[in-house]
């Protein structure tokens, strides 16, 4: 995982996925979100993690490296 691609977003470890359009879904992952502190914690500390490894400095490093 190199690049800053929304591919890099996995459900279940960065995110909760609900469809476009979806009050429900959404909703639900917030109910979820907020029910469960460990599922927010680990949801946040994988979502820093990927920040850190898609930073915008390590983008524009690369960029000026081509």
């Amino acid at each position: 995982m190199d690049d800053n691609r929304l591919e890099d977003i996995v459900e279940g470890e960065h995110c909760l996925k609900y469809k476009s359009g979806d009050l429900n879904g959404l909703v639900s992952c917030i109910e979820i979100v907020l029910a469960n502190p460990k599922i927010a914690n680990m949801l946040g500390e994988s979502c820093r993690k990927l920040a850190e490894r898609t930073s915008w400095e390590k983008t524009v490093s690369k960029f000026l490296n081509i």
